[in-house]
């Protein structure tokens, strides 16, 4: 008896494109157990029929019911678009702030998206929009879920110049971002990115930390605390102020920083400590000396903070 003839609308494990579609759709609703069971899944029933799920008639069966955390966040890691494009052509909300799992209001400031320039001009193009988010209250307790600044902060720390630029040209918030003090932060690893914010003159080199807890003062104060000689050059260079300071919620100046650093890495206090000398006689001879940048959250929000805490400790 002659064998029969593979139908070429089934995939090797005979399903066809509806059955795959319907398994697919299953997963993307209830999850996963792990990777491997994801992976098997797409490779036996996604893949094998992707372009005719694709061209199926859209749906709206995820606006109605969100596809399941662990599937989208698989399909970013992974750089898996056509399961993405699978969830946004069947109503998937890009733009839901329950998205994320961190303070970001966008799964644009997600690690795995952060550091993928394509992946995040793809989310982009397909209308993911860097400019949602709530706008914070200055000096606040605790750090603020779904700003509209966190999304810049988080590139300016975790992305590179070419992620950072095409999110600012999409309109994502630098007004909130403190993107400076977040790139001093992470390091000289940031620098193209710190040069490009203050050669364009986007932001102060001076702009004091208020939409963020705790308080780091200005870029130069993150700068010495992370102890890198050569990020405090560069923003002595671009003229940051070398007696910035901090009153509350404690009292320290960058003098007195790069002192603290001597115990760690002499070397460079001494280093940080002649550069910021130099720094001063400079404005001396200025006569630019005033306007020093004081970081002070005010008197009222650090009582209350100080309240709050001990409230805490006491258990009541």
């Amino acid at each position: 008896m002659a064998a029969p003839t593979p139908n070429p609308i089934l995939n090797p494990n005979g399903s066809s494109p509806v059955d795959s579609e319907q398994r697919i759709r299953n997963i993307c609703h209830h999850g996963f157990h792990t990777y491997k069971q994801m992976q098997e899944a797409l490779d036996t029933e996604f893949h094998p029929h992707a372009d005719q799920i694709l061209a199926m008639p859209n749906t709206n069966q995820f606006s109605e019911r969100a596809p399941s955390k662990s599937v989208v966040f698989w399909a970013l890691s992974r750089e898996c678009y056509p399961l993405l494009r699978y969830l946004i052509r069947n109503g998937w909300d890009l733009n839901s702030m329950g998205n994320s799992t961190g303070y970001c209001p966008s799964l644009l400031g997600e690690r795995c998206v952060l550091s993928n320039t394509e992946l995040t001009r793809f989310l982009l193009d397909q209308g993911m929009d860097p400019t949602i988010g709530i706008i914070p209250r200055p000096n606040p307790l605790m750090p603020t879920k779904d700003s509209k600044g966190n999304l810049l902060y988080s590139a300016s720390r975790f992305s590179n110049l070419e992620t950072f630029k095409l999110l600012q040209s999409r309109g994502a918030n630098l007004t909130y971002a403190h993107a400076l003090h977040g790139a001093a932060c992470s390091g000289p690893s940031q620098i193209p990115i710190i040069r490009h914010l203050l050669e364009t003159k986007a932001v102060d080199v001076d702009e004091l930390e208020i939409y963020h807890v705790p308080q780091t003062g200005t870029p130069l104060l993150a700068a010495i605390q992370k102890g890198s000689v050569e990020l405090v050059k560069i923003f002595l260079e671009y003229g940051a102020h070398p007696l910035a300071c901090i009153t509350i919620p404690y009292e320290t100046n960058a003098e007195k920083m790069a002192e603290g650093l001597g115990l760690e890495n002499e070397d460079a206090s001494k280093e940080m400590l002649k550069m910021l000398e130099d720094a001063r006689k400079k404005r001396e001879r200025e006569g630019m000396l005033g306007d020093v940048p004081v970081t002070d959250m005010g008197r009222t929000d650090w009582l209350k903070m100080r309240t709050q805490r001990a409230q805490r400790a006491s258990g009541t």
